[in-house]
C-alpha cells in the first residue's frame, strides 16, 4: 500500500489539533496553546511510523489507551488523579466521536464502510471529510459551552479570568454571599483565589514565598495583609492587586480594572471551583 507521508502527517495533525482544542475548551483547562500545538505535532510524527508495526487488536487498543494517557499528561495541566481521569475521558470520547464522524461521512457519500483515512479506499477528498468533521465538532463544542454556561449560572458559578500583565488564569468561581471582604484602604471588594490560580499567575516560587511570609521577594502589585474577623478569632489574608478581572455573566462579560484578590490555602474543590467571587464585584 502506497503511503503519502505529507498527507498522513497533515491529516493526523489536523485531527489531533481539533480533538485537543475541543478537549481544552470542554474541560476549561488552562493548558497553553503552544504546548497543545507541540504535542499535536509530536503525535503526528509518531503516527508516521505506526504502519511499520504489526500488532494484534488487543495490543493496538492497549497502545492507543497508553498513548492517550501520555497525550493528556503532556498537553494539559493536571491537578490530581480525579482531574486527570476527567480530562482523559473527554479526550478519548472526543477521539471516538471524531473518528466515528469521519466513517459516517464516507458511508453516507460512498455507501461503503471504507477507512476514511485510506485515500485509496474511497473517492471523497480527505480535506472534505475533515472539514465536515471539524465543523460538526465546533457545533457540538458551542452547544456544550452554552449548556454548561446555563448550568453554571443556575448554580451561582461563573467563569472568571484574572490577568497580571500578559499572564492570565481562567477558572470557575462560586458566588459566595458570605464573602463580603473589602479592602479597608481602598474599599474594593476582594475575590478569594486558590493556591493553584496564584501559582499559575506568579509561579511556584512566589507561592512558596507567600507561604513562608517572605513578602519582600514577591513580584506582585501592592501586596499587603488584611485582617479577617472570624468566630472567636482573627486572622490575616494576603491581598494583592491584579491588572484586570473578566467575569462571564449570562449574556455579557464584566471587566474590572485593577481588582484585588486574596490568596486562600483552603480548598474550594468541594464547590467545584478555584475561587470565591465577592457579590460586590457584580454591581455596576
Amino acid at each position: 500500500m502506497e503511503i503519502i507521508v505529507e498527507d498522513v502527517f497533515l491529516s493526523n495533525l489536523t485531527m489531533n489539533l481539533a480533538i485537543l482544542f475541543f478537549t481544552r475548551s470542554v474541560t476549561s483547562n488552562n493548558a497553553k496553546k503552544i504546548g497543545i500545538i507541540l504535542v499535536a505535532i509530536v503525535v503526528s510524527v509518531i503516527s508516521l511510523f505506526y504502519p511499520l508495526f504489526v500488532m494484534s487488536n488487543f495490543a493496538t487498543i492497549v497502545v492507543k489507551l497508553l498513548l492517550g494517557a501520555g497525550i493528556v499528561l503532556t498537553a494539559f495541566k493536571i491537578g490530581n488523579i480525579k482531574n486527570f481521569l476527567y480530562i482523559y475521558l473527554i479526550f478519548m470520547l472526543s477521539t471516538a466521536v471524531f473518528g466515528g464522524l469521519s466513517f459516517a461521512i464516507v458511508f453516507l457519500v460512498n455507501g461503503t464502510s471504507a477507512n476514511p483515512f485510506d485515500m485509496n479506499a474511497q473517492s471523497l477528498p480527505l480535506a472534505v471529510i475533515y472539514s465536515i468533521s471539524i465543523l460538526t465538532v465546533m457545533l457540538v463544542k458551542s452547544l456544550v459551552k452554552k449548556t454548561k454556561k446555563n448550568m453554571l449560572s443556575s448554580q451561582l458559578t461563573y467563569f472568571v479570568t484574572l490577568s497580571s500583565g500578559k499572564v492570565s488564569q481562567k477558572f470557575l468561581a462560586f458566588l459566595d454571599t458570605g464573602n463580603t471582604l473589602v479592602d479597608p484602604a481602598t474599599s474594593k471588594p476582594i475575590i478569594m483565589i486558590s493556591a493553584s490560580v496564584f501559582e499559575g499567575l506568579f509561579g511556584k516560587k512566589s507561592l512558596i514565598d507567600v507561604f513562608l511570609k517572605r513578602y519582600d521577594n514577591l513580584c506582585v502589585e501592592k501586596p499587603h495583609l488584611v485582617n479577617v474577623s472570624g468566630v472567636g478569632k482573627e486572622s490575616k489574608i494576603f491581598v494583592f492587586e491584579l491588572s484586570k478581572a473578566t467575569i462571564l455573566l449570562d449574556k455579557k462579560t464584566k471587566d474590572i480594572n485593577c481588582p484585588l484578590a486574596g490568596l486562600s490555602f483552603s480548598s474550594f474543590e468541594h464547590l467545584g471551583c478555584k475561587g470565591l467571587l465577592n457579590p460586590l464585584m457584580l454591581i455596576d
